[in-house]
């Protein structure tokens, strides 16, 4: 139960059990249990063994004995990989959590499951100091490095760094790889957030929309004269930390744009209560620039909304993630030619028309025209530089490049993988040409020949042959596996069964979290919590 036991006055003695769950429980057992109720009612400052510290010793009991009994069910495991985040509790003390993920196979049935294993104190937030406390743990329970072969943290320099982070000091203390992944859906985040930042325009348009919603959700009436003014809709608020979820704000506004401005421009000219902000509100969303960024904004987001949701489902894995991503950088490139972007100017003006904004660019022609032309004013071309053409190079083509450059700087690692464990990918090993096939088998049996002996590529390349309709209907490495399990086939296959243990998805994830096909772990992307995915126990 994962309920409060104390409560705020505790009363026992003389016939009183009150105060808390645990009080509660026990005065209710008393009816049944003679020698509980003659505790009740024995005198006060009698010895009970009913005290708050006898109730945090009877959970630091059952606490120990249930990670004792999860030890002894991953330490039978083949694999296991870590996953360690850290925050501060109520009295700012920094705990480190430690949490396993493992594959379990009972029968034909296979799992992947994940325990966690505790919190652990810390008296600071480096990395040689982190990777030791978790080492530390691991060496007290019983875990062998040897059994490691995934690492699943945040971002953080600290967790990620390649050359004295948390990942690098444990991987250097391992014999074989221990690849590091850090969460698909918050990297997708980071990527928008990278495209953004950087640019003022950007900036300047994310905090109108943020100043939007807070001056029309601090009045009620503002509020419900912007909903009765059109559909029912009204506008939303920006997550801060979703940048996918964004695409809904500024669909709203791009939805109630008109609405907005009348509603704006109503209080400005009755020069009702929050004139001055209104009027500026109003200056920047009639803007053509504001209205064009929006459907360019509402364009990017919308792909990247629905690519973020494909990340956050059940029976995901890596190689969808990868496919996924790369549609995502095709989209962008495609939308880089000069026929997307004018389609997209003609929508922005059909819509400025329809909201009654400005329909033509106003951008000072001195804004930057070097950085973003290539031209200077003293170049001395007969051509003008046309604001259109400072949007499309300053906003729209910045965009898609930053884009594209931080969704492939910050995806290597996930690409990395999938090409390593791509002989062992069902839809792989049915396309691939025998040749090539036999190639990749050859590279991943050398980069963990530790795990897999040399037969593992022939009994591969047996099974492309043998399961060759089968593979045709596998979606994932852990369907084959549970094939080779069900048509007790693993004392043919038993390198194959090594190599896709390494490989499984997490098909048993709670939902709005990624699960991998590779040797690492991942993060929830929702929740911000670390996953992994495994290799080697």
């Amino acid at each position: 139960m994962n309920i409060g036991l104390r409560g705020h006055r505790e009363k026992i003695g003389d016939g009183q059990c009150e105060g808390g769950n645990f009080l509660a429980m026990i005065k209710l057992l008393s009816k049944y249990d003679p020698l509980l109720k003659e505790i009740i009612n024995s005198p006060k400052n009698s010895q009970r063994y009913l005290s708050p510290t006898i109730q945090n010793e009877l959970l630091g009991i059952l606490g120990e004995e249930c990670r004792r009994s999860l030890v002894t069910k991953i330490l039978k495991s083949p694999y296991f990989s870590l996953l360690l985040d850290s925050t501060q509790d109520i009295t700012k003390v920094d705990q480190l959590s430690i949490v396993v993920r493992w594959v379990s196979v009972a029968g034909e049935e296979v799992k992947i499951e994940e325990s966690f294993l505790g919190f652990v104190p810390m008296n600071s937030g480096t990395a040689q100091v982190i990777a030791d406390t978790a080492l530390d743990l691991l060496n007290e329970l019983g875990f062998s490095l040897d059994k490691l072969r995934g690492q699943g943290y945040d971002g953080a320099s600290v967790m990620s760094g390649i050359y004295s982070g948390v990942q690098k000091l444990i991987a250097d203390k391992t014999t074989s790889p221990t690849p590091f992944v850090h969460c698909s859906t918050h990297n997708l985040n980071l990527v928008v957030q990278d495209c953004v930042k950087d640019n003022n325009h950007m900036t300047d348009f994310f905090n109108t929309l943020t100043q939007l919603y807070s001056f029309v959700g601090a009045s009620h009436l503002r509020w419900n004269a912007l909903k009765l003014d059109g559909d029912g809709l009204t506008v939303k608020k920006l997550c801060p930390t979703r940048w996918s979820s964004r695409f809904s704000s500024i669909r709203a506004v791009k939805d109630k744009q008109g609405a907005i401005n009348r509603l704006l421009t109503k209080i400005v000219l009755m020069r009702q209560e929050g004139r001055d902000v209104a009027e500026g509100l109003l200056k920047r969303i009639r803007s053509f620039e504001f209205t064009a960024t929006l459907v360019v904004w509402e364009n990017i987001l919308n792909k990247v909304d629905k690519v973020s949701n494909m990340l956050q489902t059940k029976d995901l894995d890596l190689a969808a993630v990868t496919t996924s991503l790369k549609s995502l950088v095709d989209h962008l490139t495609l939308l880089e030619s000069d026929e997307s972007f004018d389609t997209m100017m003609k929508t922005a003006r059909a819509q400025a028309k329809l909201a009654g904004a400005e329909e033509d660019f106003t951008l000072s022609m001195a804004r930057n025209l070097y950085r973003y032309t290539g031209r200077a004013r003293h170049d001395g071309c007969d051509e003008p530089v046309s604001k259109e053409e400072i949007f499309k190079a300053s906003v729209y083509l910045h965009s898609l490049r930053r884009c594209k450059e931080q969704a492939k700087l910050r995806f290597e690692g996930h690409f990395k993988v999938v090409n390593s464990f791509c002989c062992l990918l069902p839809k792989f090993i049915s396309s691939c040409k025998l040749n090539d096939f036999r190639e990749e088998c050859v590279k991943l049996q050398s980069l963990y020949n530790k795990d897999l002996s040399s037969d593992f590529v022939e009994q591969l390349l047996d099974l492309k042959t043998d399961l060759r309709e089968e593979l045709l209907t596998a979606s994932h490495s852990k369907e084959l596996l549970e094939l080779i399990f069900e048509r007790q086939l693993q004392t043919l296959y038993p390198e194959v069964v090594t190599g896709l243990s390494q490989l499984l998805p997490d098909t048993e994830s709670r939902r709005g979290q990624v699960q991998w096909t590779c040797p690492l772990l991942d993060f929830a992307g929702n929740s911000g919590k670390c996953r992994a995915v495994f290799f080697k126990a």
